[in-house]
């Protein structure tokens, strides 16, 4: 064999070897893995079909990861009880202090938050004729909620707390119970409210009392492991980078 085609075998052989312990090393710390979130469906906040702007927040969040990110999305109780899975790895969006893990049979300590998001508050709202009512006969009336918010009662004060609510299965369908006159208020998140569209179908129909039942952190939770913790640290960090940058409260602000 000639020298010259000697010297291209010898490299091309340490090329491949190279390439096959860049693989294997790839293989090793998971990096190629994705990073699978199971994520609560919330129409125009947080969806597949009607996405909204924690959609593109995440998105920023993980701009700079080293992983792939697979986001799959469900019911908002399915998407919480889905990290007893191995297959998940975080979930969004999550409360900072739910009451729901103890709630699912599941340890929060085997969590670690990256937040907040935003700082929420769960409202009361009325129908816009009812918007003189006294609000502080609110919580004697005929109530709904989304299901996961009737779930943080522990998180009320007393009133609220021991008030009979109607659970459904959305925001949105809170609101529609409210407008159609089946209840009387509606409570849910303030930026579930403030992510729908000035020409949105209930737009116009009913109104924020000013009554705060909660305050809440949002974001997200993942499982706490030596594996995971470099995927924590950078989606801190891009949500740090848009909250400094102003970004994160654009988004917010404006309803897609």
């Amino acid at each position: 064999m000639p020298s010259g085609n000697r010297g291209e075998s010898v490299i091309r052989w340490i090329g491949a070897l190279c390439l096959m312990a860049t693989s294997l090393a790839v293989q090793a710390d998971g990096s190629e893995e994705p990073v699978t979130i199971s994520a609560g469906k919330i129409p125009y906040v947080f969806d597949s079909d009607h996405p909204g702007a924690y959609n593109r927040i995440l998105d920023l969040m993980a701009r700079d990861l080293d992983r792939p990110l697979s986001v799959q999305f469900f019911p908002l109780t399915q998407a919480m009880q889905n990290m007893k899975q191995p297959e998940f790895d975080c979930f969004a969006m999550a409360l900072k202090h739910s009451p729901n893990w103890t709630r699912f049979g599941m340890d929060p300590n085997d969590y670690t938050f990256v937040g907040p998001i935003a700082w929420l508050e769960v409202k009361a709202f009325v129908r816009t004729e009812d918007a003189d009512v006294d609000p502080d006969t609110l919580h004697t009336r005929r109530l709904v909620a989304d299901s996961t918010i009737v779930n943080l009662r522990p998180t009320f004060d007393e009133r609220w707390g021991n008030a009979e609510i109607t659970g459904v299965e959305s925001y949105m369908g809170a609101l529609e119970a409210l407008v159609s006159g089946q209840s009387d208020v509606a409570i849910t998140y303030d930026v579930d409210v403030q992510a729908l569209s000035d020409d949105h179908p209930l737009a116009g129909k009913f109104v924020d009392t000013g009554v705060i039942v909660s305050e809440q952190q949002d974001g997200m939770m993942c499982k706490s492991s030596i594996e995971l913790l470099p995927v924590i640290l950078e989606l801190q960090a891009g949500l740090d980078r848009i909250s400094e940058d102003g970004t994160l409260n654009r988004l917010l602000a404006q309803p897609e």
